[in-house]
């Protein structure tokens, strides 16, 4: 990512944090499923999300089960301050639980994803599937270093 993508500033990677509460969340897919799909509101291209997140972990070998919590800047400040200890929010945490089958969880805020795309000049959809790439690289042990070619690669 160029110098001045937020996803150089802005994610938060947090290793083995309890679980946060999804109380909130509406659950788009069952949870026995490999990819479980988690957003307070109606998203687009839900389909394309999931197939992205499918043949990143397919092409890393990865069979364990993620959950990707599509929500607000609310939520990601208090997971943001609670589990980082850094006041206000951020577009995106990684969750790695280190669980046998459980690979973790990747929270992106739909309300920094909207407001990034237009920063950015891209579609609310790109920046959104941005974000959720960017947090399922870190839990798969990827740095911001090795990022960038990955990124292009899936995403154009």
């Amino acid at each position: 990512m160029s110098a001045t993508s937020p996803h150089q500033t802005s994610t938060r990677y947090v290793r083995s944090s309890p679980r946060p509460l999804l109380e909130s969340f509406t659950q788009e897919s069952v949870m026995r499923k490999r990819i479980t799909l988690l957003a307070t509101r109606r998203i687009q291209r839900k389909a394309a999300l999931r197939r992205l997140v499918k043949s990143v972990l397919d092409a890393q070998g990865c069979n364990k089960r993620v959950n990707i919590v599509l929500t607000d800047d609310e939520t990601l400040r208090d997971l943001n301050e609670r589990f980082k200890g850094r006041k206000g929010p951020t577009d995106v945490l990684a969750f790695d639980f280190e669980e046998p089958d459980f690979l973790g969880e990747v929270y992106v805020s739909l309300d920094r994803a909207r407001e990034q795309a237009l920063d950015y000049g891209v579609s609310e959809e790109e920046e959104i599937e941005r974000l959720v790439l960017h947090g399922l690289l870190h839990l798969l042990g990827y740095p911001h270093t090795q990022m960038e070619p990955i990124m292009k690669r899936y995403l154009g």
